[in-house]
C-alpha cells in the first residue's frame, strides 16, 4: 500500500482531470469529425445526383429545342394526318426540308402493351419507308422530332399504323392517320 500512496502524490488530481478532459475532447472531436465527413459524402452524393438530373433535363430538353426550330422557321410547312377514327384527334406534322419533321398529337389513344405505333413515307409507285416507332406517353401526347432524311423529299404522303413493339419492316395493319403530302 505504500506504493499506491506514493503515487497518488507523485500525480496531483488536476493533472488527472486534465488527462480525462483532454480524453473527452479527443473523442468529441472525433465524433464530430466523422459527422462532419458523413455530411460531406451526403452532400456530394445529393450534389451527383442534381448533377445527373441536370443533364438528362438538358438531354430531354434538346429534341424539344430541335423541334420548335422546325416549327417556328418561315419555310416550314404544317399539314395534319386525319385519323380514320372520328373520336380520335389528328397529329399535327411541321416539315421543313432543311430541317426536318416534326409530329405533335395530345390526347391520342393508348396504345396496348406489345404494341406501338410507326409513322411510314410513302412515295410515289414505291413501297413504303418506316421512319419511326414511337408511343404516346401517358396523356396521349407525342412530339417527335425526325433530323432531316432525304427520302422525306420523296415523299407523296405519310401514315401512322399501329405495329408489334420492335416496328416492323412493311405496315401489318390499316392506316390510323394519313395525310397527302402532294
Amino acid at each position: 500500500m505504500p506504493r499506491e500512496s506514493h503515487l497518488r502524490t507523485w500525480i496531483p488530481a488536476w493533472a488527472l482531470a486534465g488527462a480525462a478532459v483532454l480524453v473527452l475532447f479527443a473523442v468529441y472531436t472525433a465524433w464530430q469529425s466523422m459527422a462532419a465527413e458523413r455530411e460531406i459524402q451526403d452532400l456530394q452524393s445529393r450534389a451527383a445526383e442534381e448533377q445527373q438530373r441536370d443533364h438528362q433535363l438538358q438531354a430531354e430538353r434538346l429534341p424539344y429545342l430541335a423541334g420548335l426550330k422546325i416549327v417556328a422557321a418561315s419555310d416550314t410547312t404544317k399539314f395534319y394526318l386525319a385519323s380514320k377514327n372520328p373520336t380520335w384527334p389528328p397529329v399535327t406534322a411541321y416539315w421543313n426540308g432543311k430541317m426536318g419533321l416534326v409530329l405533335a398529337a395530345e390526347n391520342l389513344p393508348a396504345v396496348a402493351d406489345g404494341r406501338t405505333l410507326e409513322l411510314w413515307m410513302l412515295p410515289r409507285n414505291a413501297k413504303p419507308i418506316a421512319l419511326a416507332v414511337f408511343r404516346p406517353d401517358a396523356n396521349g401526347r407525342v412530339f417527335l422530332v425526325l433530323p432531316l432524311q432525304e427520302q422525306l423529299a420523296a415523299a407523296e404522303a405519310l401514315m401512322i399504323d399501329e405495329e408489334p413493339a420492335a416496328g416492323s419492316r412493311q405496315p401489318t395493319s390499316p392506316s390510323e392517320w394519313i395525310a397527302l403530302i402532294r
